[in-house]
C-alpha cells in the first residue's frame, strides 16, 4: 500500500517554480495569493522575489522574514519562527533541518488583524485578533473550515493553536450532508 506523504512536504510542489510545472498556467498564476513563498530546506538555488539566490543564505540574511517547519509535524507542531531566535540558534535550526533533509521553509506572512467577538465571564466583547481560516475540501466541495485565532492583545503568530499557554486557539467547525 502508497503511503500518504506528510501535507507540509507538498507545499514547496506547488510553489516552486522548479518544481511546479505540472500545474496549469492559471494554478501557477493563481499559487502565490494563496500559498506563502515556500520551498525545501536545503543548501542550493532558488527565486526569490525575481532574484536567483540561495535558499540557506536567504535564510541567513532574512531570518526575520521565514518560518521553518518539520515536513512531518503537524498543526503548529515543530514549528521555528525565525523573528523568535536569534541569530545563533536560528543557525542551528537551519542545520538540523538540513541535515534531518524533511523540513520546508515558508516566508513569514502577517495576517490582519479583526474585530472577533469573545465572552469574557458574563460580559460579550469586541477584541481585534489575528485569525486564519483554513477551508477542507473533498473532491472539489467544502466540507468543512477549521480557524486559529489569537488571544486578545496576544501575538500575532499562531503557533500551537490548542496547546495549553499557547498564544492561539483553535476552533474547527464541519459541515455535514
Amino acid at each position: 500500500m502508497a503511503s500518504i506523504p506528510p501535507i507540509r512536504l507538498l507545499l514547496p510542489y506547488l510553489s516552486d517554480e522548479m518544481l511546479n510545472g505540472f500545474l496549469s498556467d492559471e494554478l501557477k498564476a493563481v499559487m502565490p495569493s494563496i500559498l506563502p513563498w515556500t520551498r525545501f530546506l536545503r543548501d542550493q538555488d532558488t527565486h526569490f522575489q525575481g532574484a536567483r539566490m540561495n535558499v540557506l543564505e536567504l535564510c541567513r540574511r532574512r531570518q526575520k522574514d521565514f518560518v521553518l517547519k518539520r515536513g512531518d509535524g503537524f498543526g503548529s507542531n515543530a514549528v521555528v519562527v525565525g523573528s523568535e531566535h536569534s541569530p545563533e540558534a536560528w543557525g542551528e535550526h537551519l542545520a538540523r533541518g538540513v541535515r534531518e533533509g524533511n523540513w520546508i521553509v515558508q516566508e513569514m506572512l502577517t495576517p490582519p488583524e479583526e474585530g472577533l467577538p469573545f465572552l469574557h465571564g458574563r460580559e460579550l466583547l469586541q477584541a481585534h485578533v489575528v485569525s486564519m481560516t483554513c477551508p477542507y475540501m473533498m473532491r472539489g466541495q467544502l466540507i468543512g473550515v477549521a480557524s486559529r485565532t489569537s488571544v486578545p492583545k496576544g501575538s500575532r503568530v499562531l503557533v500551537g493553536a490548542g496547546a495549553e499557554g499557547s498564544q492561539a486557539g483553535i476552533r474547527t467547525a464541519f459541515r455535514v450532508g
